[in-house]
């Protein structure tokens, strides 16, 4: 049985329309998003909830006609949440969700919108993005996809998981720390810059993009496949190897 709670206040000057939805739900489900306006995705409290077994989708709209295009629902273990084509071009609908810890995420969104996921600790994440910038923080997840046509990928805080991370476009990559047994990343003219990178097998490729990494651990290799530079530190007691594929004319490897 669902829980249900909602409501609405206009606030301040730009009289948006606040929305709340409450679902009892299963600790382990799925949320599935299909979006095409910006999306927050974060955990219940623990202590709050210690049984993590609640989710609350907020939305924050103009109008009630863009509140009315919104639908989300609980059933089968998945939290589903749809908001289409039916919103105006130019929509500044928000939506926020909180979850049980446990969660795991697929979001797809359709339009240029912008989406940050934090502080999982689950079996996958699988984010889509036609065009917007993608955030991620302190994630502890098995299988992490990230794909998108265009926009910039932050990973902020510890990110542990294995990752496939496909930009595509101008779009950049900036992580603080990625820990895990496989990273791969790809760009085509966006730069990758990532602190440090505690990963047993990493493959990081470019065509134009530059590429920049702090802290290098285990198997590393590099494809610049047309032009860009190359920047690493390497902690040459903890690499494996280290392999190279660069028509650039800037490459520097110090050890850190």
């Amino acid at each position: 049985m669902n829980s249900f709670f909602k409501c609405a206040n206009y606030l301040g000057l730009n009289r948006r329309l606040f929305s709340k939805i409450t679902y009892n739900v299963n600790k382990f489900g799925l949320l599935d998003l299909q979006s095409v306006t910006d999306v927050s995705v974060s955990t219940i409290d623990c202590q709050t909830h210690p049984d993590q077994n609640v989710a609350f989708v907020h939305y924050k709209c103009l109008d009630r006609n863009e509140m009315n295009k919104f639908q989300s629902s609980w059933k089968f273990d998945v939290l589903k949440i749809r908001n289409g084509n039916e919103l105006p071009e130019h929509a500044t609908s928000m939506c926020q969700i909180e979850i049980p810890v446990k969660f795991n995420v697929l979001l797809d969104l359709i339009r240029k919108a912008n989406v940050s996921v934090q502080n999982l600790q689950n079996e996958c994440v699988n984010v889509k993005l036609l065009d917007g910038s993608c955030t991620i923080k302190d994630l502890l997840t098995d299988k992490l996809n990230i794909s998108a046509s265009a926009g910039d990928v932050v990973a902020k805080g510890s990110v542990q998981t294995n990752a496939v991370i496909n930009i595509k476009g101008t779009g950049t990559i900036n992580a603080e720390k990625i820990i895990g047994e496989t990273f791969q990343a790809s760009t085509n003219y966006g730069d990758v810059c990532i602190n440090s990178l505690y990963v047993t097998q990493s493959n990081i490729t470019t065509t134009f993009g530059s590429i920049k990494i702090g802290h290098a651990h285990k198997t590393l290799n590099v494809t610049i496949t047309e032009q860009g530079s190359l920047d690493i530190g390497i902690h040459l007691f903890f690499v494996a190897s280290v392999r190279l594929m660069v028509t650039s004319r800037q490459i520097y490897v110090t050890e850190t």
